[in-house]
């Protein structure tokens, strides 16, 4: 479920906009002040997907909602909920920041495009097989139809990509694809190729067909994301609904058809040149690259980058003969080196990790083998990236083809548009698991014993690597699940730990930047190099107090060292004032990592297993 729809369910369980005083947010939960709180169905709104509890107290109806809170409650602003000032900023900065950034628009605008790509190549894998058992005839209307059907996954990419662009950034999804319905639109695509050409606004435009074209629209999509924040703020709210999506289409449109357009087109024309050149001067070395290298792109999430590369390819193509088949040769090594654990570990809990994450590799999910087994021991890593070249560099070999977008053996029939391009698929997952089980079994590994691997309070040594947190407020260090407070307590909103507090000061328990700072000064969010993600709470519904008794000394997106001052709060009067100041220290991205420890010594409270 979206934001919106999540907001608009919130809001029609609450008793709708009318029965809403005010509205502010914390670091985790909408805090409203409501005028008859038996008007709000507290069943539905905690049964609501994307909601995590109901909590009602201190003249407030909160509902926790976790780290997403901030974009909630812009959707609540948009259905006119009435609020107070109070945002948080998450962006990170930096050259890594800019890199997370990026890759995040490229992996969330392309991810879910690619179904429909699968699509569009299994039905040709349907039709060629078809054909070759003369099931049916090319002249045939079955046969010519479906072509059509697969032919629109392909010809249609600019408006799938300028809905799903669009949602990205934030924007009118409808403007998104009527950008791309403008490039697609066959009078357009003639105007555009007509003999003399055409101009708009006296500048003669470039003769481009942008059917099945993909960066065209991601650039278009991008500027108009700028245009619509301008518009926003310019434009009075009573004619928005009117002007903004007018202005957004009348700048766009142009700008898209003069230079971004036309941009996109070169920069994916010199993708496709850039292809040609790896095969025909690399050949079968890059297939080799890829597949020792695509788990280290996979670790680093620099995977997402080579979104506009397969799309560009499947979209000239129809396929893809190098980073699809690269990875189907790296994720058959991943089984066979789990296999090889699996077998040579005496420790019945790695065993059975071992044996299972195996399996799951061999049908494209390789998380499990490569985190929990194969990179945790090292070396089994290396046999990996050996096991994954030597697939890839009989699939350069064979010039194999790959017509669907999944890396595993559950993809195999997508192979079978020939008899030799679905044999040597075949082969190329043999090779990579056979070699990478040798090469881990011969190479061995530091084994774990079982009492290693039993839940403790100590980190394995084994794991990849371990961040340590110090306690940031001096005080009693107690189990987060003995708060008085439900969203913390239940873990929802992540693993952590707890401080009733001694001295009312904050210092940052790690190095990192502000990623979020809070108007009220009661939270703060840190965000470490490595990308954990940390909350510090001060207080149980201090957020009421709006600033009282809080002082900072950082501001966001500061650089921070480990035991710098970052908040003051007078504890005393906070107690005087009726209100815990139990805080809370919580890893809100704890899914993305192995564990999170808790620990009693102050020096090192809390440690993060990555």
């Amino acid at each position: 479920m979206s934001n919106a729809d999540v907001a608009k369910k919130i809001a029609e369980n609450i008793g709708g906009s009318e029965n809403v005083q005010s509205l502010i947010h914390c670091a985790t939960r909408l805090r409203f002040n409501l005028k008859d709180e038996s008007l709000a169905d507290d069943a539905a709104i905690e049964n609501s997907p994307g909601v995590v509890g109901v909590v009602k107290g201190s003249g407030q109806y909160q509902v926790i909602i976790g780290p997403d809170v901030a974009n909630v409650y812009q959707e609540l602003q948009k259905l006119g909920i009435a609020s107070k000032d109070e945002q948080t900023n998450s962006q990170k900065k930096g050259f890594k920041g800019t890199v997370d950034t990026v890759l995040d628009y490229i992996s969330g605008s392309f991810t879910p495009v690619l179904p429909v790509i699968t699509a569009g190549g299994m039905i040709q894998v349907v039709l060629s097989l078809l054909l070759t058992f003369k099931l049916v005839s090319e002249t045939s209307d079955t046969y010519l139809i479906f072509t059509q059907v697969s032919q629109a996954a392909f010809y249609f990419i600019p408006m799938y990509l300028g809905y799903s662009v669009a949602k990205k950034f934030k924007i009118d999804p409808f403007l998104g694809m009527m950008l791309a319905g403008v490039l697609l639109i066959p009078e357009m695509t003639t105007l555009l190729n007509q003999k003399g050409g055409v101009s708009l606004l006296g500048i003669k435009l470039q003769a481009i067909t942008y059917s099945s074209s993909v960066l065209p629209i991601f650039l278009g999509v991008w500027a108009m994301s700028y245009v619509d924040k301008g518009a926003d703020k310019v434009i009075p709210n009573s004619l928005k609904f009117v002007l903004k999506p007018l202005v957004s289409i009348l700048i766009v449109v142009p700008l898209t058809l003069i230079v971004l357009g036309p941009l996109g087109y070169t920069i994916g024309n010199y993708l496709a040149v850039f292809l040609e050149f790896l095969s025909a001067h690399l050949g079968w070395a890059a297939v080799l690259l890829m597949g020792a290298f695509s788990p280290v792109l996979v670790m680093t999430g620099m995977h997402y980058a080579l979104f506009p590369l397969i799309t560009t390819s499947f979209a000239t193509n129809g396929y893809d003969m190098l980073v699809v088949p690269g990875m189907l040769a790296a994720n058959m090594a991943q089984s066979g080196a789990a296999t090889a654990v699996a077998l040579k570990t005496k420790s019945s809990v790695m065993k059975q990790l071992a044996s299972s994450s195996a399996i799951t590799a061999l049908m494209g999910v390789t998380e499990p083998a490569m985190y929990g087994v194969n990179l945790r021991l090292k070396k089994p890593f290396l046999a990996v990236m050996i096991g994954g070249a030597a697939g890839g560099l009989y699939a350069g070999i064979a010039g194999i083809k790959a017509y669907a977008l999944i890396s595993s053996v559950v993809a195999l029939p997508s192979y079978l548009t020939s008899t030799a391009n679905f044999v040597n698929a075949i082969l190329t997952c043999v090779i990579g698991y056979v070699v990478a089980f040798v090469a881990a079994y011969l190479i061995g590994f530091e084994d774990v014993t079982d009492a290693e691997e039993q839940p403790t309070t100590t980190v394995n040594k084994s794991l990849v690597k371990e961040i340590s947190l110090a306690s940031p407020v001096a005080g009693q260090i107690i189990p987060l699940t003995d708060v008085n407070d439900s969203a913390f307590a239940s873990l929802a909103l992540g693993k952590g730990f707890a401080v009733i507090p001694s001295k009312g000061q904050i210092v940052a328990p790690v190095a990192g930047h502000v990623s979020a700072l809070f108007p009220t000064k009661h939270a703060i969010g840190i965000t470490t190099a490595e990308g954990v993600e940390i909350l510090i709470h001060v207080g149980i519904n201090t957020v009421q107090l709006e600033g009282k008794y809080f002082s900072s000394h950082v501001k966001m997106e500061e650089e921070i060292t480990k035991g710098q001052v970052l908040l003051d709060f007078d504890l005393e009067a906070i107690k005087q004032a009726g209100y815990d100041p139990t805080t809370m220290i919580v890893i809100t991205n704890t899914a993305q990592y192995l564990d999170i420890l808790p620990h009693e010594k102050p020096e090192k409270a809390l440690t993060v297993v990555l």
